[in-house]
């Protein structure tokens, strides 16, 4: 016949176990995102849904979880570039961007902010190649406005709109 005596200590040191495993287990479950947050949720691979602001429950290991930011962000742009004469600038563009449909910018690409800095350093590539160097120095807010166009076309359909573009220009 089994002792109860020795069975009592063993029984509660696996109940504390147990309970102490599932503490953490609901610890890392719960997750509270701020009213500017948003979290894409991933099960196994595949989009589940988007979920927030407020509380919300993951479950470890089989959900993934992908943070977005609904806030208005900046990115800055630099790089040499040669106008439509054949003179080369010093370019330096700075775009704000939004999130405005999480779920195609998160599935769009890996990471959606190089995502935005490949598209909007294209745009301004073919914006400045396109303009003469007086038009990029004199008009350089309608130049502006037109990187701020082709980003926007382009980044409209990945869930993210372009707010602003500022331009600054100087030649090398």
């Amino acid at each position: 016949m089994l002792d109860t005596v020795h069975l009592t200590p063993l029984w509660l040191l696996m109940a504390s176990v147990f309970a102490l495993f599932l503490l953490l287990f609901i610890g890392s479950s719960i997750k509270v995102l701020r009213e500017y947050e948003r979290a894409a949720v991933f099960r196994l691979g595949r989009f589940r849904a988007v979920k927030g602001p407020g509380t919300i429950f993951v479950i470890p290991v089989i959900d993934r979880m992908v943070m977005v930011t609904l806030l208005t962000q900046s990115l800055t742009i630099a790089g040499q570039m040669q106008t439509s004469d054949r003179i080369s600038v010093n370019v330096r563009a700075v775009v704000q961007f939004k999130v405005v449909d999480v779920e195609r910018a998160v599935q769009g690409a890996k990471d959606y902010i190089e995502a935005i800095r490949v598209v909007a350093l294209e745009a301004l590539r073919d914006t400045v190649e396109a303009t003469s160097y007086d038009s990029l120095v004199m008009d350089r807010e309608l130049v502006a406005s037109r990187l701020q166009e082709t980003t926007a076309e382009r980044l409209e359909p990945r869930g993210l709109r372009v707010g602003s573009a500022a331009l600054e220009v100087e030649s090398t």
